[in-house]
């Protein structure tokens, strides 16, 4: 009988990451640095720290879940998508 062994797989990431800006409470303004650091240990991909509480960057929906239950986090915004024909092109 022959067995076989294989690997465990890494989990896949989500296909699509979100762009958002993430919005820090009042109170965590002093820590924008450390809050950022935190970010990137759970996965979150920074773009822009703001030293008055804004950090912009990309995740997965997953994440962005998780990261809007935290206590230093007023908000989170998610980049919407819009698409624009050419000016050329029929109205659909």
């Amino acid at each position: 009988m022959l067995v076989l062994a294989l690997p465990s797989l890494p989990k896949i990431r989500s296909l699509m990451d979100i762009n958002s800006i993430i919005t820090l409470s009042d109170d965590s303004i002093g820590n924008t640095q450390e809050i950022a650091d935190k970010l990137r240990n759970n996965g979150f991909q920074i773009a822009t720290i703001f030293e008055f509480g804004v950090i912009t960057g990309v995740t997965s929906e997953e994440n962005l879940i998780k990261i809007s239950t935290w206590p230093e986090v007023k908000s989170i915004t998610k980049e919407k998508q819009i698409h624009i024909l050419p000016p050329d092109e029929d109205i659909q």
